[in-house]
């Protein structure tokens, strides 16, 4: 009975992609897709269940190419309904995560951690209204890629504030204790945020491998040795 009151249905279908249950939205937008090809509302669940049923990690190629299903849901769905306000609001808004990734890729591949965790801080932290037509993107697996990546870009600042300049200060500049201890600190904020970041990933995807990497060598980072174990081992 409730298939035959498709506005439930979507909206249920959206409840489980906040639950990242994405096989059970793909149901649902397959079921009334059956009953329906021009079911506008369907289609739009159907993509955002296929951007979040994506298996690549963002910081790689593929993943782009596996949007490209998405987008053409997105594109049928404006075939039916040109002037439909919330599909086109979703391919802005895919497009635009797109160009975030690039962006991410691009400053990854030049050692531009602080960059990179800029880009993903702005996007973890954009407000519900900017969401997508089911109530805000990033929904849980994309979140945790974005928060797997920040993790790993926290990483590598944590490794590269260093020792190096405190143990090699600049010529002329007198090496001090407390110059020492900032560095310390500031690196080992930077890895306790990388752990934090992994473990948040995980809670939205547990079964993310780039999350758990990240998160072990930041508790390695910190000398927390059984915590660091208990993530691999898992």
């Amino acid at each position: 009975l409730l298939f035959d009151c498709p506005s439930l249905v979507v909206r249920m279908g959206r409840c489980y992609l906040g639950l990242g249950e994405t096989s059970r939205a793909m149901h649902a937008a397959a079921t009334l897709l059956r009953r329906d090809p021009t079911d506008v509302e369907a289609l739009l669940l159907r993509a955002e269940a296929q951007f979040e049923s994506i298996e690549e990690h963002i910081d790689g190629g593929k993943w782009e190419e596996q949007v490209g299903a998405a987008l053409k849901s997105i594109r049928q769905a404006l075939q039916y309904d040109p002037e439909h306000s919330a599909a086109a609001k979703l391919r802005r808004q895919m497009r635009g995560h797109m160009d975030l990734v690039r962006q991410i890729q691009a400053a990854s591949a030049g050692g531009e951690w602080r960059r990179m965790e800029e880009l993903l801080t702005g996007l973890l932290t954009r407000p519900p209204s900017a969401g997508s037509s089911g109530g805000g993107l990033p929904l849980p697996k994309f979140a945790a890629r974005c928060y797997a990546e920040r993790g790993r870009a926290r990483m590598e600042l944590a490794v590269s504030l260093p020792a190096a300049d405190a143990s090699q200060p600049p010529e002329g500049d007198p090496f001090t204790a407390e110059v020492a201890t900032a560095a310390v600190v500031t690196a080992a904020a930077a890895a306790e945020a990388a752990a934090a970041d992994c473990a948040e990933a995980l809670r939205r995807d547990a079964r993310l491998a780039a999350a758990s990497v990240v998160r072990a060598r930041a508790l390695q980072a910190l000398e927390r040795w059984g915590e660091a174990v208990e993530v691999l081992e898992a």
